[in-house]
């Protein structure tokens, strides 16, 4: 109902959420989504975040784009652009990323307080505005779907090893993504990263599939 009170009027803002002290932000540009994010001290920190979470940027390449930024109080998108600390391909990759997780999270919330604050908001150079029906069509969908995906898959904190060999893997691919849905690439990228050394969270993390997809391969 929020959204469609936000997109109908083509209003531009931010739709702050907070639940148990966890805040997300919302950000319309003229009624469609243009980008999501948790809330940071920081504005760019979530970003940040997520570009070290998914191994697209290191702690020492972020300081250096940090040190910049306090000479220019420029952004971190066009600092690390400007700077070729990271591709402009990586940073839409997690620019879209970052905003498709909060956007999930944001519907696995059964309570919380909202507030919509009008706003003029600028595109970042790798925003792209989505029509807010469809973020609420795929929000809605993958809310049905991660009832089934938490029973195969309930704590993200586990490690996950391979059962078979490559190849015996690939030859099954076929079979499991006719049946789950998923990519075969995506598939194969994710048993790639189930090394049985790392937890299924940094698993997800490192492929950029997103809490929900990179779940959802994993349980497939």
């Amino acid at each position: 109902d929020v959204f469609q009170l936000i997109s109908q009027p083509r209003k531009s803002g931010v739709l702050e959420v907070e639940r148990r002290g966890r805040t997300l932000e919302i950000y319309f540009l003229e009624g469609q989504v243009l980008s999501a994010r948790p809330a940071e001290t920081r504005p760019d920190g979530a970003l940040a975040g997520y570009l070290l979470r998914t191994g697209a940027l290191s702690e020492a390449t972020l300081a250096e784009a940090r040190k910049r930024q306090d000479e220019t109080l420029e952004a971190l998108a066009p600092t690390l652009l400007q700077m070729d600390l990271v591709s402009r391909a990586d940073l839409e990759q997690v620019t879209k990323l970052a905003t498709s997780d909060t956007i999930f999270e944001l519907f696995l919330w059964d309570e919380g307080r909202f507030a919509f604050r009008p706003d003029d908001v600028t595109p970042g150079p790798c925003d792209k505005p989505i029509a807010a029906e469809m973020v609420l069509l795929d929000a809605l969908r993958m809310r049905d779907e991660w009832v089934t995906i938490q029973n195969g898959l309930p704590d993200l904190a586990v490690v996950l090893a391979p059962t078979v060999e490559l190849e015996g893997f690939r030859q099954k691919r076929a079979s499991i993504e006719a049946d789950s849905g998923v990519p075969g690439k995506e598939l194969e990228a994710l048993f790639g990263l189930a090394n049985g050394r790392i937890a299924a969270r940094r698993v997800i993390d490192l492929s950029r599939l997103g809490t929900f997809q990179g779940a959802r391969g994993l349980v497939a």
